[in-house]
């Protein structure tokens, strides 16, 4: 017999079981953790990755050093904020396998939300402190900056909290697009870093550059698409809530890593209203090329295995 909290409110006391075999208060007690975990993980990721970017000279606000730095630098900020909340929203559900219901997940996202809010004093520090050294970052601008991450990142929750793709595919280019500025930062210091671009540095020519980080940036949303469709099929992973087939549910949602950078820079190009056109097509071709390696992905895993490994 199916039992409901609400209409049993003694069940857990007497150690009455659910449908799946557990007592409703562990599973309460689970959603609970669930809810909390996603506010700690976004403000430790939210706070964290700010940090860390300052320290590692990816944020050293250097958007003067050329005409289009301050929309490389807003475009960063903006996709750490949201990151943060749309990765925290759907931690539990990749580290402690619960998947929120319906009516929860507004809770969960929420939560999400609120914690990363804990980077808005963080980041007015940050402007002070570089004022304090000279510099122009005004508090106003990066308090913006990061309430436009968390509000974007809130609508990539709504995604993310649906699908083990596209949360994975939000880690996955998370840790991508840190290696891809901290290589870039290194081989040109002088020059703000771009969200999924690899500069080689200035022993490379202008037209190579650009190339070469097209070919890279291309080459990564392959592998990781066919990684991630791959995986969808045989652990069988679901999407909820979307009017889409199932064959083209997971690869679609494969694409939230780029595509996530990509409305971060027309984010940022709505506060500076200067748009990065190269950046925002290479971004977006290597969004289609997510999902196109991920159809193909799931296609060869099918072969190989017809009926799924596992399931989460």
């Amino acid at each position: 017999m199916r039992m409901y909290p609400e209409i049993f409110p003694y069940a857990p006391k007497f150690g009455i079981m659910s449908e799946i075999g557990q007592p409703l208060r562990a599973i309460a007690d689970r959603r609970a953790t669930a809810a909390i975990a996603a506010a700690v993980i976004a403000a430790a990721l939210g706070v964290g990755q700010l940090w860390f970017g300052q320290t590692a000279g990816v944020l050293a606000w250097r958007g003067t050093a050329s005409t289009t730095g301050t929309v490389d630098e807003a475009a960063i900020v903006i996709w750490l904020s949201a990151v943060a909340v749309a990765l925290a929203a759907a931690a539990p559900m990749l580290l402690l396998k619960i998947k929120p219901p319906t009516n929860r997940r507004f809770l969960q996202i929420g939560m999400a939300v609120f914690g990363a809010c804990l980077t808005v004093p963080v980041a007015t520090a940050v402007a002070a402190v570089s004022q304090m050294y000279g510099g122009d970052l005004s508090q106003l601008r990066v308090t913006k900056l990061v309430v436009f991450g968390v509000a974007l990142g809130g609508l990539a929750a709504l995604i993310s909290v649906r699908s083990q793709s596209a949360a994975w595919s939000l880690l996955y280019w998370l840790a991508i697009g840190w290696v891809l500025m901290w290589v870039s930062v290194n081989a040109e210091p002088a020059i703000s870093p771009m969200l999924g671009h690899l500069d080689p540095g200035p022993e490379w020519s202008a037209s190579s550059r650009q190339w070469q980080a097209r070919m890279v940036l291309l080459a990564v949303a392959i592998a990781i698409g066919m990684a991630l469709g791959a995986a969808a099929r045989l652990r069988n992973w679901q999407v909820h809530g979307f009017a889409v087939t199932a064959r083209w549910g997971s690869p679609i949602t494969v694409s939230a890593g780029p595509g996530l950078m990509v409305a971060a820079y027309l984010a940022a190009a709505a506060i500076d209203g200067n748009v990065r056109i190269d950046v925002v097509v290479n971004l977006v071709v290597a969004t289609v090329a997510a999902a196109g390696a991920a159809y193909g992905g799931m296609s060869l895993a099918r072969r190989a295995s017809p009926i799924p490994l596992r399931t989460m």
